[in-house]
């Protein structure tokens, strides 16, 4: 049986295949510079100290063993960079999907760039935020992501610009026959046209905001960012939305993840739910499924967000 998350485009598929070969390649050479240099090296490092430790210990070894290092590490990333590229062309197209799947899509709006957006200190699973909430939603409908550069695609697949026209035509289509509608919602007038696009198109309960926990994964880049730069950027939302439209938010997000409505005047929020293992465990990480218990119960049971007429 085909997978219907994978593309079907012969094209497509060859040159996944080539960049799944180099990245094979790429990372065979980066083990054998690992097993020639990292000896060397950890013999130099004094099992503390961070970045800044390791990288006296690469000078120490030499310039030899080091440079063998450093090209290894370089080896590795581009390995990574070459498999993900390889991953994201045998990712199926909307079409492929939707051909394959009849059921109304989950449909998810989001800015771009967010298709990488990972769940904060998830050391358990390398899975972006939409994979998980693909992986949620998966016994919904097919799920289909949008991006605001103005093209729609699967999960993890590179954006391509169109003009504002026929993306907003696309949108509207994937609206229209949606069972849910995702948003990743910014202040911005581009949102606004979504959510009222949503609000024409569907009914309240067929609406599901999600406010991600944002944290890039270096520290010094914490640091420079505002503590409150979530609660910041939802007040901003909150103000336009609420003056645009005869929407009623909360006040603040505190620990709210997601925010659907029985109608606009009755929000109601998912808050967040951690992991299972103390390990995984922190301010940030969610466990998307349980936090969205109570919606995936009320779909299955309920079936309030099925597509009108």
């Amino acid at each position: 049986m085909l997978n219907p998350m994978i593309t079907q485009d012969p094209v497509r598929r060859r040159k996944a295949r080539r960049r799944l070969l180099a990245g094979t390649l790429l990372l065979s050479a980066a083990i054998l510079s690992a097993v020639v240099s990292v000896p060397e090296v950890v013999w130099y490092y004094p099992g503390f100290g961070g970045p800044p430790g390791l990288l006296r210990a690469v000078v120490s070894a030499g310039p030899w063993y080091g440079g063998i290092f450093a090209v290894g590490a370089g080896l590795l990333i581009a390995a990574l960079l070459t498999f993900d590229a390889g991953r994201r062309l045998l990712m199926a197209s909307t079409d492929e999907i939707l051909r394959a799947d009849p059921r109304p899509p989950v449909v998810f709006l989001r800015p771009a760039g967010d298709e990488v957006l990972a769940n904060p200190d998830n050391r358990f699973s390398t899975r972006s935020y939409e994979e998980e909430i693909a992986r949620a939603f998966r016994k919904v409908g097919p799920f289909i992501a949008v991006n605001q550069l103005l093209e729609d695609v699967p999960p993890g697949t590179p954006v391509n610009s169109s003009s504002g026209a026929e993306w907003r035509a696309r949108v509207e289509k994937l609206i229209g026959r949606a069972r849910l509608v995702v948003i990743d919602p910014m202040p911005s007038p581009g949102c606004l046209w979504e959510i009222e696009t949503c609000l024409r198109l569907r009914r309240p309960c067929d609406i599901l905001l999600f406010f991600p926990f944002r944290r890039p994964g270096f520290s010094w880049i914490n640091w420079l960012r505002p503590k409150n730069e979530r609660e910041t950027r939802y007040a901003e939302l909150r103000a336009l939305l609420t003056s645009r439209l005869p929407m009623v938010l909360p006040e603040t997000l505190d620990r709210t993840v997601f925010i659907g409505f029985e109608s606009l005047s009755a929000p109601i929020q998912y808050r967040q739910v951690q992991p299972w293992l103390p390990g995984t465990r922190s301010s940030t990480q969610t466990n998307i499924r349980r936090s969205l218990a109570p919606l995936l119960a009320r779909l299955d049971e309920q079936g309030c967000t099925r597509g009108k007429g």
